[in-house]
């Protein structure tokens, strides 16, 4: 049990940190999230931004 456990918190914070922001402490967090839902996370932009800059050091053309 205590496994399993650790496995959902894993995929949870895997989420969390790479995809989609979860957690919204403070009271102005809580209100972004009712008027515009969830936010993506900080790093899953900053990889994203990341790609594109890999792709054109290399030659390869951007979109």
């Amino acid at each position: 049990m205590p496994g399993l456990c650790f496995a959902l918190f894993a995929v949870l914070e895997h989420v969390n940190h790479f995809h989609t922001q979860l957690m919204y402490d403070t009271a102005e967090d809580r209100r972004a999230l009712r008027e515009n839902g969830l936010r993506r996370a900080h790093p899953a932009r900053d990889l994203d931004r990341g790609d594109g800059r890999r792709k054109s050091r290399l030659g390869a053309p951007t979109p």
